[in-house]
C-alpha cells in the first residue's frame, strides 16, 4: 500500500526510512487499511522530511552515523519511528 499506492513519488534513496516505517507500523499493530488520507499524507511526509515531522509531534529523529547501537544508531531510529508513526496516525 505504501510503496504501490500512497508513496509512489518517494525517492529510492529513502529505502531505510521506508523500511523503518513499515517495521514501526507492524510493531504497533497498525493496519494500512485503517489510515485516513490525512494520516497517509503524514506518513509519506515523515518519510520525505523525518526531522521536521518528528519535531511537529514532539519527538526526535536520530541521524544515524552508520552504527547499530548508541543514541543515534539504527536501533534508535527504529524505536523513534514506532513512536512517531504512532503519534502521526492517532
Amino acid at each position: 500500500m505504501l510503496i504501490g499506492q500512497k508513496g509512489t513519488t518517494l525517492p529510492v534513496s529513502k529505502h531505510r526510512i521506508v523500511a523503518a516505517v513499515i517495521g514501526a507500523a507492524y510493531s504497533i499493530g497498525l493496519s494500512p487499511a485503517t489510515l485516513s488520507e490525512q494520516q497517509w499524507t503524514n506518513v509519506v511526509e515523515f518519510i520525505r522530511r523525518p526531522q521536521d515531522l518528528a519535531k511537529s509531534v514532539g519527538a526526535e529523529w536520530p541521524v544515524s552515523k552508520g552504527k547499530w547501537d548508541g543514541r543515534k544508531g539504527y536501533k534508535a531510529q527504529l524505536d523513534a519511528a514506532a513512536k512517531i508513526i504512532g503519534k502521526l496516525t492517532q
